[in-house]
């Protein structure tokens, strides 16, 4: 018969595929939309040219859950004799602001003659501005936080769902150790939070004094300077921490436990199992969750108990789980 806990960690991995499923049908959305419309854009840019008329150019406003703007344009042209009107401008996401749509009335006036770019296999499709501009570039950055989320949920549930007797820590196991990454970051994850908070970051910074519409140069200088700054936290973190000092280490040949770095702890601590009292589960209560620590008390030779941190903090099914299996490995009974 299934047990309670078994049936708890069911629930909340079909809720935790839920939201990963939700979110990511909305980011996914948001991210084919976009990338269409810049493909399309870069397509445009080997559409023969013709010359066109400007008929209409206006400014127009959009109420609803804030005021933006659109402008309101046809152009003529003609293609092998025959006579077709446009409407758009550029392919994609269109841009809202009043900058930009103050800046395309005063350029496109009525009666200008202006260069056309209309699709050879499709004539009636045309646009005025073929290319990536800075906005394109931006919107790849806006959307990064919420792709890196996406990643990151799915990554969460595959570890639960593949490694469920460890918590959802990847374990390795060549017959002599056991070896579970359970305490800092890896270069790749240190490199992936980088990139996620300053693309974050980058919304503040360069998003909203630019109305959302930054130039190429700004938008692409946005992510270099991310992407070196990920660049530069991973090999920082390959230097700082190796697996040495990240992993929790079972040795069945030596009968030795080594506890990773982790909180106060600098250094890997090792210790025989014999040696090891209890592994049990800490909660630290801060204002707003609870977190669930693993810790195992370990007998000095004097007789006294100190309190390590096996790993550091996780749900309160990842923690148990860990401090079951660990006491199962190691011969520790459960206090």
């Amino acid at each position: 018969m299934p047990s309670i806990s078994s049936g708890n960690e069911f629930r909340t991995n079909l809720s935790l595929a839920f939201v990963a499923l939700f979110w990511s049908g909305l980011t996914l959305a948001f991210d084919v939309t976009a990338g269409y419309g810049a493909v399309r854009q870069l397509r445009a840019l080997s559409f023969p040219r013709v010359p066109g008329l400007i008929q209409k150019c206006e400014m127009r406003v959009r109420h609803g859950k804030g005021t933006s703007y659109y402008v309101d344009l046809k152009y003529s042209y003609d293609v092998a004799g025959i006579s077709y009107e446009g409407t758009t401008y550029r392919q994609g996401l269109q841009r809202n602001s009043k900058a930009f749509a103050d800046s395309l009335v005063q350029t496109l006036v009525p009666g200008q003659t202006v260069d056309v770019f209309y699709d050879p296999q499709d004539p009636a499709a045309a646009v005025l501005h073929p290319g990536i501009e800075g906005n394109d570039v931006f919107l790849t950055m806006f959307m990064t936080p919420f792709n890196m989320v996406m990643l990151g949920l799915w990554a969460g549930l595959w570890m639960r769902v593949r490694h469920p007797a460890t918590g959802g820590y990847k374990l390795r196991d060549d017959g002599c150790e056991q070896r579970l990454a359970v305490a800092g970051w890896s270069p790749v994850h240190a490199a992936g939070l980088v990139i996620a908070f300053g693309s974050f970051a980058a919304i503040f910074l360069i998003g909203f004094p630019t109305h959302m519409d930054p130039s190429l140069p700004v938008a692409l200088g946005g992510w270099v300077a991310v992407l070196c700054g990920a660049a530069m936290a991973g090999i920082w973190t390959a230097r700082r921490f190796d697996e040495s000092m990240r992993d929790l280490v079972i040795s069945r040949f030596n009968e030795t436990l080594t506890l990773p770095v982790s909180g106060p702890r600098r250094e890997p601590l090792t210790v025989p199992w014999s040696d090891v009292a209890s592994v049990t589960v800490d909660s630290v209560r801060d204002t707003k969750n609870r977190s669930y620590f693993p810790v195992v008390m370990i007998q000095r030779p004097d007789g006294s108990l100190t309190r390590e941190i096996v790993a550091e903090k996780a749900s309160q099914w990842s923690a148990n789980t860990l401090a079951a299996w660990l006491r199962a490995q190691i011969g520790v009974p459960q206090s």
